[in-house]
């Protein structure tokens, strides 16, 4: 049913759950490891590639667990190798000076980028910096009106968007404009 539905939209992204991952962490109820959840992750991405566009990075960043950005970016360069279109993240704070030297922008030619918001400065300097790169740019967790306005991106996603499905819509982002789409219930 999944994959009959996601054959509906021309651009699909699959998040990877890394936020629930992180607050599983922060709760001390992690069962799986990191890399275990990653690979995991992956082989599951696999089975979809042709039905999803992109996959988003597991960017549950975790030092406590050892997992840092660099795990991830290591990890977004895995999974290119596994023929999966995945999209690294950048966040609003993440030093420029990282995504330069893994060569984030030279090598993907997509990322997400993450606490990108009309009031926050660092977010609007990032996003000019990918622009500027000519990456196209995912942004996640957006729910305002104002910050496509604001943001040209090429796609976004909120989980809040997920409390539609119970009435049978879900969303999708065209042309700078988030519309809303029938799902039928069988």
């Amino acid at each position: 049913r999944l994959k009959e539905e996601f054959s509906n939209f021309d651009f699909v992204l699959l998040d990877s759950g890394g936020f629930t991952l992180q607050l599983a962490v922060q709760k001390g109820e992690l069962r799986v490891s990191i890399p275990d959840y990653i690979k995991e992750y992956y082989d599951f991405c696999e089975e979809m590639l042709d039905h999803v566009t992109a996959f988003g990075a597991v960017d549950c960043v975790s030092p406590e667990h050892d997992f840092y950005l660099e795990d991830m970016y290591e990890s977004c360069y895995e999974a290119r190798e596994r023929g999966i279109h995945i999209l690294p993240t950048i966040w609003a704070t993440t030093d420029w000076k990282m995504v330069q030297d893994w060569k984030i922008c030279e090598n993907f030619d997509m990322v997400g980028l993450s606490g990108a918001r009309n009031d926050r400065p660092h977010g609007v300097m990032q996003f000019s910096r990918l622009k500027r790169a000519g990456v196209k740019v995912h942004g996640y967790a957006m729910t305002s009106q104002s910050h496509f306005q604001h943001y040209k991106f090429f796609s976004v996603d909120s989980i809040s968007w997920s409390a539609a499905q119970r009435y049978g819509i879900t969303f999708g982002f065209s042309a700078g404009k988030l519309r809303t789409y029938s799902i039928g219930r069988k």
